[in-house]
């Protein structure tokens, strides 16, 4: 019945989210998928939650990839990062929005550093000269949950100094990123 296999499909979906990292959520939603009679794994196939889930990981997983061992420094770097973001990229191809956002959330982590800070400023420059709105927008957007973070962790403690200046930096960033130059 119906109603059976959306619980089956929960289940297996809710279990390979909890797995972890990317690597780990595919393969638990692949070995859990496999191991089910046909007609869930064809609920599965048509689930677009499910879909979604093995696109995300597996786009994300390319990202990774992409991103070990590139340089990002200096304009040059954030040139390379534009052009993923504008799908100019051929390792990359067109990114789907949640793409974009884990791109740049892990080329700001990576960029998070003393020496990096000045790149995040060439980010959101080149951000602002950009004639896409949306690329502006979702700059501006990263630029502002990174700013978040800094500024109230996770951890619910307070953050030190160094946090602060670093999400006040962030902040102004993101209103570069999304005023067009």
């Amino acid at each position: 019945s119906t109603g059976r296999l959306d619980v089956f499909t929960r289940v297996i979906i809710d279990k390979a989210r909890a797995a972890g990292g990317l690597a780990d959520v595919k393969k638990t939603f692949t070995d859990l998928s496999q191991g089910q009679p046909p007609a869930v794994q064809l609920a599965l196939k048509q689930n677009p939650e499910a879909v979604q889930l093995v696109r995300d990981a597996d786009n994300q997983q390319k990202v990774d990839i992409w991103l070990n061992g590139k340089e990002l420094k200096y304009t040059d770097g954030v040139d390379t990062v534009m052009k993923a973001l504008k799908g100019e990229d051929g390792d990359l191809g067109k990114l789907d929005e949640r793409t974009k956002k884990y791109l740049l959330d892990k080329v700001l982590i990576k960029l998070d550093t003393d020496r990096g800070l000045s790149d995040i400023g060439y980010l959101a420059e080149a951000a602002g000269r950009s004639d896409n709105p949306a690329l502006r927008a979702i700059v501006c957007e990263r630029m502002a949950a990174r700013a978040a973070a800094l500024a109230a962790p996770e951890s619910g403690e307070q953050p030190g100094p160094e946090d602060r200046f670093r999400a006040r930096y962030f902040a102004n960033q993101a209103v570069r990123a999304s005023t067009p130059a």
